[in-house]
């Protein structure tokens, strides 16, 4: 399960991915195909489709098929569905949704699009039961693990090509101006999660940013420091963006080949003298 701060980033990254294409074109999870699109359809009407275009290929009897769905193989809203000859008894049998590599590709795009919008496994339970849906994966929040990785994917590259864009907009010159700013998970100087971002001041875009939490679930079920401990960074809550501020200038030739010479904050900002 991701933690607070993992998801902080997940939305954070996915505001990036909005402003330089589609998610599917970074990331084999999801079809590229552009045929292959989804509708919520009544089995009732595609039973009547069945009938009134097709013809058994074993007994050429028309007007035959049963349109039927088998429950017991449901895997969230991917679902078996088979048309049967009431005559002969042969028929032919379907998974409703494509497999990729964390399972079926309708649950990863719904599961996407719940936290796209903010809402996670209840709510997803509640709209699937008042659309008459088959309930969400039962593993709902174990997919936003590859969600995740895409989502690093695509940000990555999407920052990559937004400061190469801002070193051709400034004549080639590598030294480039940003703008950085915080924010907290809650008002106030006492949130323990925070987002530093670096915005490119030539086209307007996330170059690069520092999630900071001063909080780890895990450690905090167990009482003791975990293997994957999601604390990093010790202080007060109001220090987070001169801390990022500095991790975000000290990477900037390793990551980027290029240098940040011009410093846009608020006027209450100490990442300036901190930098």
């Amino acid at each position: 399960m991701l933690r607070v701060n993992d998801l902080m980033s997940v939305h954070l990254k996915i505001k990036i991915e909005k402003s330089e294409g589609s998610f599917k074109d970074y990331e084999d999870n999801f079809s590229v195909d552009t045929q292959s699109r989804y509708v919520i359809i009544d089995l009732n009407m595609l039973n009547d489709i069945f009938n009134n275009i097709a013809k058994c290929r074993y007994c050429d009897k028309s007007f035959c098929f049963d349109v039927a769905e088998n429950k017991s193989s449901r895997k969230g809203l991917a679902t078996n569905v088979s048309a049967t000859c009431k005559y002969c008894g042969s028929g032919h049998t379907s998974m409703t949704s494509n497999t990729v590599s964390d399972g079926y590709e309708v649950n990863l795009r719904f599961v996407y699009g719940m936290r796209c919008i903010g809402i996670g496994k209840s709510a997803a339970q509640i709209f699937c039961a008042l659309m008459n849906l088959p309930p969400p994966p039962a593993k709902f929040e174990r997919l936003y693990t590859p969600i995740f990785k895409a989502l690093e994917t695509v940000s990555s590259r999407s920052m990559v090509n937004s400061v190469n864009e801002a070193v051709i907009e400034n004549e080639h010159n590598k030294n480039i101006a940003i703008a950085l700013d915080e924010t907290w998970q809650k008002r106030g100087h006492t949130s323990k999660n925070g987002v530093v971002t670096a915005t490119s001041l030539d086209n307007g875009k996330v170059i690069d940013f520092e999630c900071l939490s001063k909080y780890c679930f895990e450690c905090k079920s167990t009482n003791k420091t975990c293997d994957n401990c999601q604390i990093n960074y010790h202080g007060f809550s109001a220090g987070m963006e001169s801390e990022g501020a500095l991790r975000i200038f000290s990477r900037s030739l390793q990551n980027y080949n290029a240098r940040y010479v011009q410093y846009l904050g608020d006027e209450d900002s100490k990442g300036f003298l901190r930098v």
